[in-house]
């Protein structure tokens, strides 16, 4: 069993080894490496998850007990929040030591629209499957003896009129970070899709997608132009794989100004090929 904990923190940390630091201020970091980091530690439990249907609640009195969670490393209790549109399935933190007498914190989150349609079971659901992997993992790691790759799972509410948006954020070592986007329309009780909010924005996918690389381009020539980084060969090195990566699926949501927020991939001179930058549209 040992071997094996030793196996899955071995496949992480080769995960996060391209990670570094991106600029200060209103952007943020996360590296090139898939979301996926916690894919090899949690196999077994995936398809269990799309089995599932994540109920949410109206009210504080609200259980899941109509959800079979037995597979589950952790005890999910489903309580209201101080924000009347989000609950939460989970929020634990505390204190580890490892097999080499390292030690520190941790905080977990995992949330829950408060809402009852099939949109929202179905959202919810993607929601604690997306989140879950993240913790399951950790856990892993505090039962192996193991550091804690990521020590902090939390959560932020945007709210734009019925709008309201959870934006999940997993940092991991080096400063590098993830994020997860979830939005759900209250007053017409549906899930709003990327798709759905680039049209708020008057944006189609093909049109999203070449603003942010264009964005992504003026980004990283300021900074090549700074050191020296002028053949165009070179260039299409360090915009190719940021390029490759801007789709219309990046974590985005509305802000309490109903200002459109992405996470575009900038790219990098340094250390990984590029870091989730926030962005407005």
């Amino acid at each position: 069993m040992r071997k094996r904990l030793l196996i899955i923190m071995m496949i992480s940390l080769l995960a996060l080894s391209a990670c570094g630091k991106s600029e200060e201020g209103k952007g943020t970091e996360a590296n090139q490496t898939s979301t996926e980091v916690t894919t090899q530690a949690t196999e077994a439990t995936t398809e269990a998850t799309s089995e599932m249907t994540t109920e949410s609640a109206t009210t504080a009195e609200a259980t899941t007990e109509a959800i079979d969670y037995s597979d589950r490393l952790v005890a999910y209790e489903l309580t209201e929040t101080d924000n009347p549109y989000v609950n939460e399935l989970l929020n634990m933190s505390g204190e580890y030591t490892d097999s080499v007498d390292n030690t520190g914190t941790y905080h977990y989150q995992i949330p829950q629209f408060n809402a009852t349609s099939d949109s929202a079971k179905a959202l919810n659901q993607r929601i604690e499957a997306d989140l879950y992997k993240i913790v399951e993992n950790e856990i892993i790691n505090m039962d192996g003896g193991f550091s804690l790759i990521c020590y902090s799972l939390t959560y932020e509410i945007f709210q734009y009129g019925d709008i309201v948006a959870i934006v999940a954020t997993a940092p991991y070592p080096n400063d590098c970070k993830y994020y997860y986007a979830y939005t759900y329309d209250f007053e017409n009780d549906k899930e709003v899709t990327n798709t759905e909010l680039l049209a708020m924005n008057n944006m189609t996918a093909d049109g999203f997608v070449e603003e942010a690389c264009r964005m992504e381009e003026g980004h990283f020539m300021s900074m090549a132009n700074s050191v020296g980084i002028t053949e165009p060969e070179e260039i299409e090195f360090y915009l190719e794989p940021a390029r490759e990566d801007t789709t219309a699926d990046l974590p985005m949501y509305l802000d309490e100004n109903g200002v459109l927020n992405v996470y575009v991939p900038f790219p990098s001179v340094a250390g990984a090929s590029y870091y989730y930058t926030l962005c407005e549209f």
